[in-house]
C-alpha cells in the first residue's frame, strides 16, 4: 500500500519534467525566429534615436547581428519568414525613416543595423 502511494505521487513528476523540456526548446526557437530579429532591429534603432552612441549600439547588438547572419546563411526558409515579418510593418518603416533623418541631420554616412543598413549619399551634404 505504501509503495502504491509513492507510485501515485511520482507519476505527475514524470509528466511535468517532460513538459518543461519541450517548453524550453520552444523558447529557444522563439528567440531565434525571424520576427524576433525585426523587434531587435527596432530596439537598436530606437536606442540610437534615444541618444545611445552608434558604437555602443553596435557592441550591444553584435551578438544578435551575428545570429541573424548565421540564420540567413543556414536556412533560406527563415529568410522568407523574415521577409513576411517586415512586410507592411509600419512601426519598422517609421523607425527606419526616423533613423535616416537622424543620419542626414547628424551627417552620418552609414548606420549599420541587424539586417538594415542605412546609407546616406554624400550628395545630400552638398
Amino acid at each position: 500500500m505504501k509503495n502504491l502511494m509513492f507510485f501515485l505521487l511520482a507519476i505527475p513528476l514524470f509528466f511535468s519534467c517532460g513538459d518543461a523540456s519541450s517548453d524550453a526548446s520552444d523558447d529557444i526557437k522563439k528567440e531565434s525566429s525571424a520576427c524576433e530579429f525585426v523587434q531587435i532591429q527596432k530596439d537598436m534603432f530606437n536606442d540610437i534615436l534615444n541618444g545611445m552612441p552608434i558604437e555602443e549600439a553596435n557592441k550591444k547588438y553584435a551578438k544578435s547581428k551575428d545570429q541573424f547572419e548565421k540564420m540567413t546563411k543556414e536556412n533560406k526558409e527563415d529568410f522568407e519568414e523574415f521577409k513576411q515579418c517586415t512586410k507592411g510593418d509600419n512601426e519598422l518603416n517609421n523607425i527606419i525613416t526616423n533613423i535616416t533623418d537622424f543620419a542626414k541631420k547628424n551627417r552620418i554616412q552609414e548606420i549599420e543595423g541587424i539586417f538594415s543598413v542605412i546609407t546616406i549619399d554624400d550628395s545630400v551634404y552638398e
